[in-house]
């Protein structure tokens, strides 16, 4: 298990190197849109024991599929990904297009031979355990917190800490929403805990109460995108790492997500029942004026219209707790 385990490192720390020099500079982005999941419940296909079907997901998300050869071959941006990471190993010389053939088969044969395990050359949740030294229960993990946790993501670094009692207690490396699928930026909290779905999103999930869509925290089985702009919008990290801080975050844990947003996208007008990332915004904004005291979590409830009002009544603006453009100018959005 040692050496597995130092192969799995070795592994990591050659494709951070292939992956920054292959993808230069990224952009960091203002959170935004949503990577749905859904509970053990929902899950269909995936696993272990897959047919290489997709997860029963809505909006098209294609977390949990499994890679295998089939006909015709199976198609798409996460065979390109298997492929770019096989040829970083050396394992595949072909070419990077997204088609799961026969070469492609024979380099993920190679991988399962490197990591002693059968040779399927189908890529399952066997093999992204195995790729990242075994099964998460054999490892000895950090001591669990003794204080008050809470988490913080930083998007600009993807790294997301783990506090108790107001110090960090240990960190992480995650990969983020992708720009188009950015990550949400704001003050959420921990709502639900999920084990066992497998495929994608690995064993565990840790869901957030983003009112605009389902985000979470998981693990994964692209363990070559952490670190990356990669996901739909959750926070990806090694399975590993995500059965550790399983047992420590309850529910109502609050996770504190910090990135860069675009102010100058806040709609004008804006009211109770809206959420979205521009509503994080105003929250943020009415924070630092003195008029709201609870969590800038993109959710226009009464504790932001309530805000609002008291804002619009101090500069004598009529207080319909509806935001207006006289509002966003004294707030400077």
């Amino acid at each position: 298990m040692r050496a597995k385990h130092a192969f799995a490192l070795a592994i990591t720390l050659w494709l951070v190197t292939f992956w920054v020099s292959a993808a230069g500079t990224r952009p960091r982005a203002p959170g935004g849109r949503t990577e749905t999941a859904v509970g053990a419940g929902d899950l269909t296909g995936g696993g272990s024991g897959g047919e290489g079907t997709y997860v029963e997901l809505p909006d098209g998300c294609t977390e949990g599929r499994i890679l295998q050869p089939d006909d015709p071959p199976m198609r798409g941006e996460d065979v390109a990904e298997l492929q770019g990471y096989l040829k970083a190993l050396g394992l595949y010389d072909g070419p990077v297009d997204g088609v799961y053939g026969a070469g492609t088969a024979r380099a993920v044969g190679s991988l399962q031979a490197r990591l002693k395990m059968p040779v399927t050359g189908i890529y399952d949740s066997r093999t992204w355990v195995e790729l990242e030294g075994g099964a998460p229960a054999q490892r000895t993990g950090a001591d669990r917190p003794t204080g008050k946790v809470h988490i913080r993501i930083d998007l600009n670094r993807c790294r997301l800490t783990v506090y108790s009692d107001g110090s960090i207690h240990k960190s992480y490396t995650v990969a983020i929403g992708k720009s188009e699928t950015p990550s949400p930026v704001g003050e959420f909290k921990v709502v639900w805990k999920g084990s066992g779905w497998g495929g994608g999103f690995g064993s565990r999930w840790l869901g957030l109460n983003v009112p605009w869509g389902t985000y979470g925290i998981h693990g994964t089985n692209r363990p070559w995108t952490i670190g990356q702009m990669a996901s739909q919008g959750c926070f990806r990290m090694f399975n590993h790492d995500v059965e550790e801080i399983f047992p420590w975050i309850d529910e109502g844990t609050p996770v504190f997500i910090e990135g860069d947003l675009d102010y100058s996208s806040c709609r004008e007008v804006m009211r109770r029942g809206d959420a979205a990332q521009d509503v994080v915004m105003l929250q943020f904004r009415l924070k630092e004026k003195g008029f709201y005291g609870a969590s800038a979590d993109g959710d226009f409830g009464p504790a932001t219209e309530d805000a609002v009002r008291d804002m619009q009544l101090h500069f004598g603006l009529e207080p319909s707790g509806v935001t207006s453009a006289d509002l966003m100018r004294l707030l400077g959005l």
